[in-house]
C-alpha cells in the first residue's frame, strides 16, 4: 500500500512540475520572437488517472473530501465532471492529500 500512496504523490508531483515547465516555457517564449514549434506540450489528463487520485483519497478515509470536490464541480460522481475540470480536480485532491 505504501507504494501506491508513493506512485500516487510521485504522479501528482509530475503533473505540477509538467504545469510549472509549462508556465515556464511561456514566459521564455513571450521574452522571445515569436516561435513557429511550441516547445512543450502537456500531456492530456486522462479519466483514469484523476480516478486513481481520488480512490486513493477515499481508500484514506477523505470519501467526505471526495464527494465535496466533485459537488463543488456540478457532479455526483466523476464520469459527470466535464473534462476541462480535471486538472483543478487533481489540485484540489493534492491540497486535501498534504493537508493544505
Amino acid at each position: 500500500m505504501a507504494k501506491s500512496k508513493d506512485f500516487t504523490t510521485v504522479k501528482e508531483l509530475a503533473i505540477k512540475l509538467a504545469k510549472e515547465l509549462n508556465l515556464f516555457i511561456e514566459a521564455l517564449d513571450s521574452e522571445e520572437e515569436p516561435k513557429a514549434e511550441q516547445a512543450c506540450e502537456l500531456v492530456p489528463i486522462t479519466l483514469e488517472e484523476v480516478r486513481t487520485v481520488l480512490a486513493e483519497l477515499s481508500r484514506d478515509g477523505k470519501t467526505q473530501e471526495v464527494k465535496a470536490i466533485l459537488k463543488r464541480h456540478g457532479a455526483s460522481r466523476l464520469s459527470e465532471v466535464n473534462p476541462d475540470e480535471w486538472e483543478a480536480i487533481l489540485d484540489e485532491a493534492a491540497e486535501i492529500r498534504h493537508g493544505s
